[in-house]
């Protein structure tokens, strides 16, 4: 019997490595585990709200992609905003403040109406000093509904500079996510997908929503998304106060007075600001259960 465990034990520590250092290091484990459990609740980092990612939200139409957008960021602000957290490079308290910026109307939260991508720039730089004047930290979120055709407008595409890719590079440091949503991954733009995290697909299904979240270079490599196996499934149950927290029309007035105005790129030019397309499905190491039968056979 004790050989059974002592091989179950072995086993357990070549598959998980964290198990394995925690063994090596039995005193810092235990040292260290008490401590942060201490200041987790002294210093409120349960209030402390995660910033630094770049996520697309994929759907067909009606699919419920805006939807999802509009629920957590929702979602976000009632539950972070105005929370007291610690600042750990002034040692105390400041007052956590959510500043959202969206190109479609929230109805339910406060936010500010996105217009152009220099605006995420001008946060990252002027809020620094905003925060250490007012003991406050400000975590931003950046939204962009339907972004394969918003980010056609000439207006949109200009702000794609140095600057706002740098942004986008250290955008944990500066307390800012952007959140976009396209019909297809690959239809956004190349450099957007670039520094683009994970992918959520939503499914919505009367009042189901279900999300697949994927790594997104498996997708870009990918010829076929379906032969990619989505990271974590889960979902929520949509209510009357989520189809009441948004309205799309302000994007759809936006992409329509572009065109009015002439303002959206060539066709040439879209199909060169996506990138060229060459999948590499030897590079994806997720794989569909489908997929995997698929290629054994």
């Amino acid at each position: 019997m004790y050989l059974i465990y002592g091989f179950v034990f072995v086993v357990l520590l070549i598959m998980f490595p964290a198990l394995r250092i925690a063994v090596l290091h039995p005193f810092k484990t235990i040292y260290y585990g008490v401590k942060d459990t201490y200041l987790y609740f002294k210093q409120h980092k349960y209030d402390y709200l995660k910033m630094g990612d770049m996520t697309s939200y994929n759907a067909h139409f009606g699919g419920g992609k805006t939807l999802t957008m509009a629920h957590f960021a929702v979602l976000m602000f009632n539950r972070f905003n105005n929370k007291k957290v610690w600042c750990r490079d002034r040692k105390k308290f400041v007052t956590q403040k959510v500043h959202i910026i969206s190109n479609f109307d929230l109805k339910t939260i406060p936010y500010e109406p996105l217009v152009s991508l220099s605006q995420a720039v001008c946060c990252a730089y002027r809020n620094k000093k905003i925060d250490y004047q007012n003991d406050t930290r400000t975590c931003v979120l950046v939204m962009i509904d339907e972004a394969s055709s918003q980010l056609n407008s000439r207006s949109f595409k200009t702000n794609i500079d140095a600057d706002f890719l740098n942004v986008l590079v250290t955008c944990r440091h500066y307390h800012i996510s952007m959140w976009y949503s396209s019909q297809k991954f690959k239809l956004t733009d190349a450099l957007m997908r670039a520094v683009t995290q994970k992918c959520v697909w939503c499914q919505k299904t009367w009042r189901f929503l279900v999300l697949k979240n994927y790594d997104a270079d498996e997708l870009e490599y990918a010829s076929d998304p379906s032969m990619v196996k989505p990271r974590k499934t889960y979902g929520f149950f949509v209510t009357d106060a989520d189809y009441g927290a948004y309205d799309t029309l302000a994007t759809v007035d936006r992409l329509k007075k572009s065109v009015d105005e002439n303002d959206m790129m060539s066709e040439k030019e879209i199909l060169e600001m996506r990138g060229m397309m060459n999948p590499d499905n030897d590079a994806v190491t997720n794989r569909s259960l489908r997929h995997k039968l698929r290629k054994r056979r």
